[in-house]
């Protein structure tokens, strides 16, 4: 990755922590926007939409890249300023380390779990959550059916076709020596980089949530 614009304003680290605002500046990263067509496409005002980027263009978070010519006004095409951005934490409006993190990803958190349950109020198969001790004596909870809890023993016919969602959603703890655990750290990287690079517009979307830490206070 380029080496990212550090920001320096209060107010486009509020910006760039916002997860509504940032839903919207989406656009401007992935490609280069004219504004009628962007306020079309995702159903918006335009004077609202106008508003907003008159903003990012103060604050350095867009830039305009060129104008086009058009009969009456030439159109300006936009894109972000960087393809990323550094936000010094003391620039949050968090009054500590554990809230901004927190704040940062617990609305995809609840949105991540939102189409979860979507998906298993649609499905055919009898999800549930398994909650017991681990192999180490510590509580996992995993989610399953109970057609899988019945089957746990049973040999899987590989010749079989599995047509249930693609869904996981685990939680626990592992106890590991440092070694192995950053092997764990490298693998979970490679193996989300590998299905990133098999990213497509036109196939179905999935949220997907990855992270790994020592636990401090048990």
């Amino acid at each position: 990755m380029p080496t990212p614009k550090r920001v320096t304003s209060l107010e486009a680290a509020k910006i760039l922590t916002d997860t509504s605002q940032l839903r919207l500046l989406k656009a401007f990263f992935q490609a280069e926007v004219v504004l009628t067509e962007l306020a079309t496409q995702l159903g918006l005002n335009l004077p609202t939409l106008l508003y907003k980027v008159n903003k990012w263009l103060e604050l350095g978070i867009i830039h305009v890249i060129r104008e086009e010519p058009r009969r009456g006004r030439a159109s300006k095409v936009y894109r972000a300023a960087a393809e990323a951005f550094f936000v010094p934490f003391e620039l949050t409006p968090s009054p500590d380390l554990s809230s901004f993190l927190y704040e940062l990803v617990s609305k995809e958190d609840q949105r991540f779990y939102d189409n979860i349950t979507r998906e298993l109020q649609r499905s055919d198969s009898h999800f549930g959550v398994l909650v017991g001790l681990g192999e180490l004596g510590n509580i996992t909870v995993q989610m399953t059916t109970e057609a899988d809890i019945l089957n746990l023993d049973e040999v899987t016919d590989t010749s079989d076709v599995d047509t249930s969602p693609a869904l996981l959603s685990h939680a626990g703890v592992l106890r590991l020596e440092f070694d192995a655990a950053k092997a764990l750290e490298q693998e979970m990287e490679a193996l989300l980089e590998k299905y990133q690079s098999l990213n497509t517009t036109s196939a179905q979307a999935y949220a997907y949530r990855l992270g790994l830490t020592p636990v401090i206070d048990e």
